[in-house]
């Protein structure tokens, strides 16, 4: 990464946003997970809402063998610095941190959040909820936009491309 890319970046070790590190007051913090892969629409629409909820918007972001340990080896389409550098540029998100594990209980224990939002819950088990509410988290599931999936994107190009190739 450049000298100007990181001044660009919102990325920050993890450390620098943990609960009793904190040296300002980020007022409530909000945080959302995910992949972000090939950031859409839907995916912009849900940042805002997380984003109008809190006062500071935190994304734990999956790392590139995050996202091929739960997704399969033909993804995430872009790598973490190319999403880091999108999520970097919109305006709602303050902060990014990496999570590297199939699910970011590590990033919420060292955060501490008062909001979680999420598309849904079946990725946490049920030890993680009761730790999410031992620690007085608000988890909050956003509702699913209209808009088209990264996967369903995906398959929109690939079925472009193979009617396309069928068409000649």
């Amino acid at each position: 990464m450049t000298d100007r890319e990181q001044h660009r970046t919102r990325l920050v070790p993890l450390d620098r946003l943990s609960h009793t590190e904190r040296t300002t007051d980020l007022g409530v913090v909000v945080l959302c997970k995910g992949v972000y892969d090939l950031t859409h629409l839907g995916h912009i629409r849900s940042l805002w809402a997380a984003g109008a909820m809190g006062d500071t918007l935190v994304v734990a972001l999956a790392s590139d063998r995050s996202v091929r340990e739960r997704k399969g080896t033909t993804r995430p389409v872009l790598t973490f610095r190319e999403r880091v550098g999108i999520l970097s540029g919109l305006r709602m998100v303050d902060f990014v941190v990496e999570y590297d594990d199939t699910s970011p209980m590590k990033v919420i224990e060292v955060v501490r959040p008062q909001i979680l939002c999420v598309a849904h819950t079946a990725a946490f088990s049920q030890p993680e909820l009761a730790r999410m509410k031992e620690l007085k988290i608000d988890l909050r599931i956003l509702e699913r936009p209209d808009e088209r999936s990264t996967s369903d994107i995906i398959r929109a190009i690939t079925e472009s491309r193979d009617d396309h190739l069928h068409n000649r």
